[in-house]
């Protein structure tokens, strides 16, 4: 009987309140560490530094390759 609507529209009822204290809601668990920002970026320096190195030396390897045919 509880389940339609119009029960709980014809059933509504004003009531007056004052908050006397605000209280925040507990935390839900863990510990509050700091981040280390740097060492969360770390492994993406990494592998884009290894992606810069291996470019730069795939050119100058293939550079002095188109000399040396060059001079043959």
């Amino acid at each position: 009987m509880s389940e339609g609507l119009e029960y709980w529209l014809g059933n509504m009822a004003v009531v007056g309140a004052r908050v006397i204290q605000i209280h925040q809601p507990p935390s839900v668990g863990g510990v509050w560490i700091p981040v280390d920002k740097f060492g969360l970026l770390a492994p993406y320096i990494a592998l884009a530094s290894t992606i810069v190195v291996a470019t730069v030396a795939a050119a100058i390897c293939v550079k002095y390759a188109k000399r040396r045919k060059k001079k043959q």
